[in-house]
């Protein structure tokens, strides 16, 4: 029998460099229910649970009851804490770590990675190469209840994965490339601003239905396709100012 793999995401509404951007529409939903969308095609994922805090429940309750996930209530600094119960709570024994700002987290990626994991047996494991937000990382539960034992200073405990990554002596990290129709490790499609949040929304109505199972290639394809346009367009301005100025 294999280990129940369970995505424990960590979100609460106090964002310092965007507030409440969880809650922002992206085609017509708040960010996290498109995020929790894409997260539910996930073949090899057996449970979602949001992990959250008190004062971001009640933000929240109306797409937690709609999507059908689970939820811990936990502390509201001590993430890896809140992390490790809401785990432990729901009989995890590989979790996937999930993040709120990330709507187009790879459903794809995810059942490769964890597939991976189950494979070689790691502590930890994520891909490099991918756009940034579209990843996750993948824990064995008994290296994440280490690291909640032993991980003491205020950094570790708010950002869940940085002790095991800091002692690699004595936390087996792994980190393939992910295949190379998935790799843009410059693009970032995380959402920690404003020019984010409008970044990722367009690309969310270029695809419309299709967008809760995009992959991340299309997204690339589509972004490279963006970037040549602009690119062309800011050539033929500077050839129209020239010419202006003849």
């Amino acid at each position: 029998m294999r280990d129940r793999t369970v995505v424990v995401l960590a979100a609460r509404i106090n964002s310092r460099r965007l507030p409440r951007k969880m809650l922002l529409p992206i085609n017509r939903r708040p960010l996290i229910e498109m995020l929790i969308r894409r997260l539910k095609r996930s073949k090899e994922v057996d449970e979602i649970v949001l992990a959250t805090t008190r004062a971001t429940y009640p933000h929240v309750r109306d797409v937690i009851e709609r999507m059908g996930i689970s939820f811990f209530i936990g502390s509201e600094t001590d993430v890896l804490g809140r992390y490790y119960r809401a785990a432990k709570r729901a009989h995890a024994g590989i979790v996937v770590r999930a993040t709120g700002d990330n709507p187009l987290v790879s459903p794809e990626a995810i059942d490769m990675i964890v597939r991976y994991h189950r494979r070689h047996h790691p502590d930890l494991s994520h891909y490099l190469g991918l756009p940034l937000g579209t990843g996750v990382e993948v824990i064995s539960f008994p290296a994440l209840a280490r690291a909640h034992r032993e991980a003491k200073d205020a950094f570790s405990r708010e950002h869940i994965t940085q002790h095991m990554y800091r002692n690699r002596d004595r936390y087996s990290v792994r980190e393939p490339r992910a295949p190379r129709r998935f790799c843009r490790d410059d693009l970032s499609l995380t959402v920690d601003t404003e020019n984010d949040y409008r970044t990722v929304s367009r690309i969310f109505r270029h695809f419309g239905a299709d967008s809760e199972s995009v992959g991340v290639d299309r997204i690339i394809r589509y972004v490279e396709r963006t970037e040549r346009s602009l690119i062309e367009r800011r050539y033929y301005k500077r050839i129209d100012n020239m010419r202006v100025l003849c």
